[in-house]
């Protein structure tokens, strides 16, 4: 029997070996590793895929709600069923290899199981990182090839039909959807203070999506994310803007236009409100 002592809380394990030669030889190789620190003790990999999962969730900290909201959802569906009451130490190459290629048989997307394959990886990184095994064997494995289809895009006498054929209601998203490229998260996210009818853009600042039947507003993921984006006029017609404020001069030539057309101009005092100090500094209402 051979011991190597180690500071509290990280004992190795007693290790029984047929020979003397075996047993120094083991002893070199831990203390060898306890030196360089690559020692990991056995013992720690047993602890519990699933345990570690919520270990992750709980101290990642740099994750978007709707980022959280699915890692935890495909946790739950995808990755626990196969893997929550499995050591760490037990987990190799062939078995997540054969995780993914059942996840495929069973009718899932390319893309899901990449991104479940994704967080399994994180989630097992981390263990690598708190020194609970030596590696991670997702590295070695190889999830599906995403192949990305072939865009399609509408010609405007598509977008026009589609547009008319929806609700009413729906036609400014739709056109501005078509015409500026902007994602669904960033349609929803985009606030009347962001269109600019002088120069027929649109100003992608913000992202507003559901997370757990809540909706959750934020920036972009990226900076790159935060863009102008052109509309033509046609979505500009029915585009809502913000209202500028009427200068004293617009006031003016308004209530000239009006008497010209025989509309009566407003009674002083009536409709109107002083503004400052000035008597006669007064601003329609």
């Amino acid at each position: 029997m051979c011991r190597s002592l180690e500071r509290p809380g990280r004992e190795v394990p007693d290790q029984e070996l047929p020979k003397q030669i075996d047993a120094k030889r083991f002893l070199t190789t831990i203390e060898g590793a306890k030196l360089t620190g690559d020692y990991v003790n056995p013992v720690a990999g047993k602890a519990l895929f699933g345990e570690r999962l919520v270990t992750w969730l709980d101290a990642t900290v740099n994750m978007r709600p709707a980022t959280r909201a699915r890692d935890e959802r495909y946790g739950r569906s995808l990755i626990l069923p196969h893997f929550e009451n499995c050591p760490l130490a037990s987990i190799d190459h062939d078995a997540i290899q054969d995780w993914a290629a059942e996840l495929v048989s069973a009718g899932k997307a390319p893309t899901t199981v990449a991104e479940a394959h994704q967080i399994m990886s994180k989630v097992i990184t981390s263990a690598v990182k708190a020194w609970l095994i030596t590696h991670n064997p997702c590295a070695d494995t190889e999830p599906p090839k995403v192949e990305r289809d072939e865009p399609r895009f509408l010609v405007p006498a598509e977008v026009a039909k589609l547009t008319n054929t929806i609700d009413p209601a729906a036609r400014v998203l739709g056109l501005t959807a078509a015409y500026s490229g902007l994602r669904i998260g960033e349609l929803f996210g985009l606030r009347v203070g962001r269109v600019d009818n002088m120069r027929a853009t649109v100003e992608a600042a913000e992202i507003r999506l559901e997370v757990k039947g809540a909706m959750r507003c934020g920036p972009p993921t990226t900076r790159a994310g935060c863009r102008v984006a052109p509309i033509p006029r046609s979505a500009q017609r029915v585009c809502p803007t913000r209202r500028r404020p009427r200068t004293r001069s617009a006031r003016i030539h308004r209530h000239r236009r009006q008497a010209d057309a025989g509309h009566e101009l407003p009674a002083p005092g009536v409709g109107t409100r002083r503004r400052g100090r000035r008597a006669g500094a007064i601003e329609t209402a």
